[in-house]
């Protein structure tokens, strides 16, 4: 079948775009993902983003004091399984529990003033409330 010049096979020999009648129904964002669930669950919500570029990041993730970690309060199987998934949602059944968690959170925009984490690794972690409202991210 022939081919054009911009990958699209085309029955007629022809240069049409295939998939130009394709479309889905409803795009989600990782945020429009935490609201929903949010909503759903009728929760506090938060989304982490596990990012690490080196092994010295990564074995930052496991150090063997829980303090200076990036984010204490997770256990080695949830940062193994965040790093195979990339990203976390995790729920709160008060503002309180998930504001301690997002303050103890190292973020690319460095330290807290409840973690003082200054090391290679860091988690985006962005928070929403039960009614599917944003609320923070730590950028």
């Amino acid at each position: 079948m022939p081919h054009n010049h911009e990958g699209f096979e085309a029955h007629d020999g022809g240069s049409r775009n295939l998939f130009a009648e394709l479309r889905p129904a409803e795009m989600l964002d990782r945020d429009d993902v935490l609201r929903a669930l949010c909503r759903l669950k009728g929760k506090f919500g938060m989304l982490l983003h596990l990012r690490q570029a080196s092994a010295e990041a990564r074995r930052d993730f496991f150090g063997p004091n829980d303090a200076v970690r990036p984010a204490p309060y997770l256990t080695r199987d949830d940062i193994i399984a965040g790093q195979f998934d990339d990203w976390m949602w995790t729920f709160f059944d008060t503002r309180e529990e998930m504001e301690a968690c997002y303050e103890a959170t190292v973020g690319p925009d460095g330290p807290t003033l409840s973690n003082r984490y200054d090391g290679p690794a860091c988690i985006l972690a962005v928070t929403c409330g039960p009614d599917g409202e944003l609320l923070n991210e730590n950028t």
